[in-house]
């Protein structure tokens, strides 16, 4: 069972998400637009038809991985994401030489 201070950590973590989501999503509209050369659908640097496609499935699938990552014991998830870090960081330093 998870504690209090846990469980409040996880909300904070989930409730932040989507200002964050949406800061960055302005950035990249910003930040690209007047880029020239950007192909029809996109708005700055967001291409449309891949946002909602995102969105919708991103939108439909977080009650199911909260429910998983519920189940699943605390240990367990902080090993596979500190797995998924060091396959993230070992393939960005691949592409650096």
């Amino acid at each position: 069972m998870r504690c209090a201070f846990e469980a409040r950590a996880i909300g904070t973590a989930a409730a932040l998400g989507f200002p964050l989501a949406l800061a960055s999503t302005a950035g990249y509209v910003y930040a690209g637009w007047r880029a020239p050369g950007l192909p029809e659908g996109t708005f700055g640097f967001v291409y449309l038809p891949a946002l909602v496609p995102v969105v919708a499935t991103s939108t439909l699938m977080a009650p199911w991985g909260a429910r998983v990552s519920q189940r699943r014991p605390v240990r367990r998830l902080r090993v596979v994401f500190g797995l998924l870090l060091l396959v993230l960081a070992l393939r960005m330093l691949s592409t650096l030489w």
